[in-house]
């Protein structure tokens, strides 16, 4: 079993924004969630005063929020949310496997998030900074707040990190938290073809088979009825290649 896993762990800006969405969505949401309009927009009152002062560079990697830049000839997919903005050129700069772009840009959105499951959709361009034009969502649900990337750190990870707690024993999920934000790291999904894990040797045979799988991204979400990690994960000739069109989106509350 591999012993040492390489991680870019993803720094983010201590202050989130959110733009101020329009009515009819707040409409949505307030009989979505049986409260009232003026409820909702009383709600992240500090991200949103934020947004309002805040000068977002383009083609700034981020996580969440409602804002992107995108080249001219690709659309904001319909019905998803943003989950992040990947700017290969920044984070390329810590990639000691080699296999990110070093130019253009990653898209990651989610498509759907329930208790069925998760999907979503990854977009690669290679455009420059000068051929992006800002779109902003005016409406997002899920990762409605936005938060910068502000650097990255290269850290590198082993099973016993991940899944030994204090006390020596095997705990599934320990030691996730601090780390959350990142590309690359081990496979560490807590469910695997519709079965929980549960035992150290079920998750180390999980872990060395999945070798070939790339964790391109991995996040926390702390929406109330979808909340916990959301994982990324690619082929690693797929991400070589720079075909994204296969990615596999999964959500663990482990």
């Amino acid at each position: 079993m591999q012993e040492k896993y390489e991680v870019i762990k993803l720094r983010l800006s201590e202050k989130s924004y959110m733009p101020t969405f329009h009515d009819e969505y707040y409409e949505y949401l307030a009989k979505k969630f049986r409260t009232t309009v003026k409820e909702l927009k009383s709600g992240f009152s500090k991200q949103k005063d934020y947004y309002k002062s805040l000068t977002i560079p383009m083609g700034k990697s981020r996580i969440g929020g409602s804002v992107v830049d995108l080249p001219p000839n690709i659309e904001y997919p319909h019905d998803t949310c943003l989950v992040a903005q990947l700017n290969c050129e920044e984070i390329s700069k810590y990639d000691k496997l080699k296999l990110l772009p070093t130019k253009g840009f990653i898209y990651v959105f989610i498509k759907n998030m329930d208790i069925e499951g998760v999907s979503g959709i990854v977009i690669y361009s290679d455009a420059d900074v000068s051929q992006l034009e800002r779109v902003i969502k005016n409406e997002s649900f899920w990762f409605g707040t936005g938060q910068l990337i502000e650097g990255c750190e290269n850290l590198t990870e082993s099973f016993e990190q991940r899944f030994i707690n204090e006390d020596g024993e095997f705990e599934l999920g320990c030691n996730t938290v601090e780390d959350m934000t990142r590309v690359y790291g081990m496979y560490t999904y807590g469910v695997y073809e519709g079965l929980w894990l549960d035992s150290e040797p079920e998750v180390r045979e999980i872990v060395e088979n999945k070798n070939n799988m790339i964790l391109l991204l991995e996040i926390a979400n702390d929406c109330p009825e979808v909340d916990g990690s959301y994982s990324v994960y690619i082929n690693e000739n797929d991400l070589l290649n720079r075909d994204f069109s296969k990615c596999i989106f999964v959500h663990s509350q482990s």
